[in-house]
């Protein structure tokens, strides 16, 4: 399942930094087994940077309704 992640605050205590804001994750490929409570520390891990606040939504799969 792919998840779009949308509205990511990053805390990065003042620096400037490019960070994403959305992006898009594979969580099977990621090894992401319940986003609610792992796509910050996933976020986190990736990038370096605590993760304040997250919205995400699942991506429809092609030729899935």
């Amino acid at each position: 399942m792919s998840i779009r992640v949308t509205n990511i605050d990053w805390d990065t205590d003042g620096q400037e930094v490019d960070l994403p804001t959305e992006l898009v994750v594979d969580t099977a490929a990621e090894g992401i087994e319940d986003p609610d409570t792992e796509i910050a520390d996933w976020l986190s891990d990736k990038y370096g940077f605590c993760v304040k606040s997250v919205a995400f939504e699942p991506v429809a799969e092609p030729g899935l309704r």
